[in-house]
């Protein structure tokens, strides 16, 4: 039951991921923003990871805690 109400709200879930990391990672890489959108785009994610390996690590981070509670796990 869990699966099926992630598969069908993926894209509510990848949106809450982003809209909770996107500032702190600009943040981190000392970027101010005065606002942040609500549908934030991979593109965007890419400019505030600044770098392609920190963008990479966000991406996988993502996927492991999506499969984890696919599985009905958390990390």
């Amino acid at each position: 039951m869990l699966k099926q109400a992630m598969l069908e709200h993926y894209e509510e879930v990848a949106a809450a991921f982003h809209s909770a990391v996107f500032p702190k990672i600009a943040a981190a890489n000392g970027l101010s923003l005065n606002t942040v959108q609500d549908d934030i785009t991979p593109e965007m994610m890419r400019t505030v990871c600044v770098t392609e390996s920190l963008f990479n690590t966000m991406v996988e981070t993502y996927r492991q805690n999506f499969f984890a509670l696919l599985q009905g796990k958390t990390i």
